[in-house]
């Protein structure tokens, strides 16, 4: 994954990264959406 911002505002620990891709018809590659799950 390249280009991911605000990494500064999570917590050292305690969370966890899931990334949902994107499709595109016709193509052999996409971008995904990272989302930082914070546990409590």
């Amino acid at each position: 994954m390249e280009k991911l911002a605000n990494l500064e505002t999570l917590p050292t620990t305690g969370f966890e990264v899931q990334c949902f891709p994107v499709k595109i018809k016709g193509a052999s590659a996409g971008w995904c959406r990272p989302v930082a799950i914070i546990r409590d």
